[in-house]
């Protein structure tokens, strides 16, 4: 059996800390920290309006989960 690949593995993580449904990956990469542990990964979630970030672990470990505002429109420009 191949082993899941880390990235997939920290973005359902992530998606699951979503309470509305898992909502969409729209952006994450490595989280850049270095060390002695399991490879991290930030992950931009879209839901329901919202844009929401989540850093986690290719072992499925949520360290950060949080909303980071609406969705950006460009149709209402100022000025």
């Amino acid at each position: 059996m191949p082993k899941p690949d880390p990235f997939k593995v920290a973005g359902r993580a992530c998606q699951a800390s979503l309470s509305d449904g898992p909502g969409k990956i729209v952006g994450g990469g490595p989280d850049g920290l270095h060390g002695n542990w399991v490879l991290g990964f930030y992950v931009l979630i879209e839901s329901s309006e919202r844009l929401f970030l989540c850093d986690a672990t290719g072992n499925a470990q949520v360290w950060v989960f949080a909303e980071i505002g609406d969705l950006l429109s460009l149709g209402n420009r100022v000025g």
